[in-house]
Parts: structure tokens; C-alpha cells; sequence
């Protein structure tokens, strides 16, 4: 069996991200990561993002590499960085939340296309709760 990396990070978007801006990164995300092997979620709120991406180490580092190149975001902090057992976002070749939104925030982009609540998750190693906090800070309410 493959060994699989979690990273967890935040960063500041370079400018406030349009729907259509956000809906384009998020496709192309979702490209590389199934051709990689790569799962996870993405947080979007008030040009901030929180995301969590899984998978291979190998394809981690490749992606992770090619984050801190991008120029639609900056001041890039990894908050997790560790081996897991498992992963936390099985059927998400990039899940999403964009918090700018009005009303109940909703998970989207699994490959079922149902929204799914953020706390019915299992929490492998605290990037659930980082992600609940997240939500929270943002005082967007319960998920």
C-alpha cells in the first residue's frame, strides 16, 4: 500500500475571488488531483483559504510545490504536514465550501454530487476540527 500525506494549509488570496474565479481554480484542481491520486477540501471565505489535500507523498509534494508558485494566493502557511493511515476525503477529488456565499454553507464536489455536513467526516489526525474552526471563526455557524 502507498503511503499517504496529509497537508493542511491557510493562505490569503491575491484579490477577492469571483464566483467564476473560484469555479475555475477549483476545476482545475479537481483535474490535477484525480490524475494524481489527490483528495481534499477547500474553504474560501473573505479572501482567505483553508484547504486540506491527501494522498500520495510523492504527488503531495508535487502539487504542494506548485501552490506556492501560484499567484492567485500568498503568505502560504502549512499548519499540517504528516503521514495518515487513511483518508479523511475519500470520494473528493477537491470538495469546497465558499463561506461568501449567503445562507447554510454546503460541501460540494463529491463525486456522488451531494452536499455533505463537514462534521460527519471522520477525523483522522485534527484537520476536521481545524476546518470546523475555520467555519467558526468566520461566524458562519454550525456546518
Amino acid at each position: 500500500m502507498i503511503p499517504l500525506q496529509l497537508l493542511l494549509y491557510v493562505s490569503s488570496a491575491s484579490h477577492p475571488l469571483s464566483t467564476t474565479e473560484l469555479d475555475a481554480l477549483l476545476a482545475q484542481s479537481r483535474n490535477r488531483n484525480a490524475q494524481l491520486g489527490i483528495t481534499g477540501l477547500l474553504l474560501y471565505r473573505d479572501g482567505n483559504f483553508m484547504q486540506a489535500i491527501e494522498g500520495p507523498e510523492e504527488s503531495m509534494r508535487t502539487v504542494y510545490a506548485s501552490i506556492l508558485r501560484d499567484p492567485r494566493h500568498h503568505d502560504v502557511i502549512s499548519v499540517i504536514d504528516m503521514p495518515v493511515a487513511a483518508r479523511s476525503f475519500p470520494d473528493w477529488a477537491m470538495g469546497d465550501i465558499n463561506l461568501d456565499i449567503p445562507g447554510r454553507p454546503q460541501i460540494l464536489g463529491r463525486s456522488d454530487g451531494q452536499p455533505v455536513p463537514l462534521d460527519s467526516l471522520v477525523d483522522v489526525c485534527g484537520a476536521i476540527v481545524l476546518l470546523c474552526s475555520f467555519c467558526d471563526q468566520f461566524g458562519v455557524g454550525p456546518i
